[in-house]
């Protein structure tokens, strides 16, 4: 896939509410020395915390020998005082990246991992079950370079010694929860299930008809629909050459009465505005299905799904997060990106690129009516499938996208 620059991208979130706790008659003046030991552990969590996620971030340290010398100093200063799995988790990690810096490089440019996994085993042995884990974790990021159920196996290791959640502690490696070998991607009944999803694809509202070949596709529940929303229905009024589609996940009954509100939105923000009531959005309903159990996962895929369907209404389409802005038109940029089926953001070319579930960012994708493009979308469908029995399956469309992206699948394609 080719990629789009960050630069025309801006994030959007609600502001945060921090919320302190009052003093009253001053007991909380002096804390107890529990209070003290609870209060440190926190910070010195919160610190170790920042320090992994320099691991997984180039501009948070990444491979820089400044920082992995400071990270091991610092974990090497504490480790006899810090008997927490977290802690010794992310010093494992610490040790790994410290001493396997060039060849991790290596394996990053090259994409061939052999050196960095030669000189993994030659590392001490584990001396609990956190650097276990953080062992395997690492393991199966630099084997999914090379074989995708090697690393499939390795991570399932992994995630079966985790009897402290510690894979999902630490967000930046949460992405191992849902990444998937190819035969349980290719089971008959994920083929079914990616079936009935799509199915229950159906318009919501009643929309005015498709004005543009190309639209910017959103999907969103209920609560993100009331927060983002009327930001798509602003840019709407100021991109009137685009169409935008909106998809609702919850039921068609539910879709309708919110695609409705939606209406309503509309004309007071042109009552208010003075510009004219957008004509070129599209409400459509995607029931989130029963047997998911990760609903924000589902709704983070959902466009996938929707996608494919509107292909029957739209040669082109631009894919993103609810929580997305831009900050300039769009369709210029969209028009220079037809020549190719599928278009990513930017693909991961530092440290980041040594986990599957961060190589490609979902937030951002174009799709080009295609038969490569519906391959495409099949691929990340069918693998979002395979996470609906997950209790925790956030990432899984990063790394539906990194599957589908692999050469085997996309081979033969245009």
């Amino acid at each position: 896939m080719d990629t789009i620059p960050y630069r025309q991208l801006r994030v959007v979130r609600p502001a945060k509410v921090e919320l302190k706790t009052q003093d009253v008659h001053g007991l909380n003046r002096v804390p107890s020395k529990d209070v003290l030991e609870l209060r440190e552990s926190a910070n010195m969590e919160a610190a170790v915390k920042r320090i992994a996620r320099g691991f997984s971030e180039e501009r948070k340290g990444g491979l820089s020998d400044d920082f992995l010398n400071g990270s091991n100093q610092f974990f090497s200063k504490y480790r006899r005082r810090m008997d927490r799995s977290w802690f010794y988790y992310a010093a494992r990690q610490s040790e790994i990246f410290f001493y396997l810096r060039d060849q991790l490089k290596s394996a990053i440019v090259s994409g061939d991992p052999t050196s960095a996994l030669e000189r993994l085993i030659r590392l001490r042995d584990c001396d609990n079950e956190p650097e276990q884990v953080a062992h395997l974790v690492l393991l199966g990021k630099l084997q999914s370079l090379r074989d995708r159920n090697e690393a499939a196996e390795t991570f399932a290791e992994a995630l079966a010694r985790d009897s402290e959640d510690l894979v999902g502690r630490f967000f930046v490696d949460s992405g191992a929860r849902s990444y998937f070998s190819e035969p349980m991607v290719d089971m008959a009944e994920l083929e079914e299930a990616r079936s009935e999803v799509v199915g229950g694809f159906v318009e919501a509202g009643e929309n005015r008809g498709v004005r543009s070949d190309a639209s910017l596709l959103v999907a969103m529940d209920e609560k993100f629909f009331r927060v983002y929303g009327i930001q798509f229905y602003a840019m709407a009024q100021q991109l009137p050459h685009l169409d935008f589609d909106l998809v609702l996940c919850c039921s068609p009954e539910d879709a309708a009465r919110l695609a409705e509100e939606g209406e309503r939105l509309a004309r007071s923000l042109a009552k208010f505005n003075l510009l004219p009531v957008p004509e070129n959005v599209s409400t459509w309903s995607l029931a989130t299905p029963a047997v998911v159990r990760d609903r924000r996962a589902f709704f983070a895929s959902a466009r996938f799904f929707a996608a494919s369907e509107l292909f029957a209404h739209r040669a082109q389409m631009y894919l993103a997060d609810a929580d997305l802005m831009f900050t300039k038109d769009p369709s210029a940029y969209m028009r220079s990106r037809k020549e190719k089926p599928v278009y990513s953001s930017d693909r991961s070319r530092g440290v980041s690129s040594l986990s599957p579930w961060r190589r490609y960012t979902a937030g951002s994708v174009i799709v080009n009516r295609s038969d490569g493009a519906r391959r495409f979308l099949a691929d990340v469908q069918q693998y979002v499938c395979a996470g609906f029995s997950l209790p925790q399956a956030w990432t899984v469309d990063q790394n539906a996208l990194a599957y589908a992206s692999s050469d085997r699948r996309i081979s033969g394609q245009d």
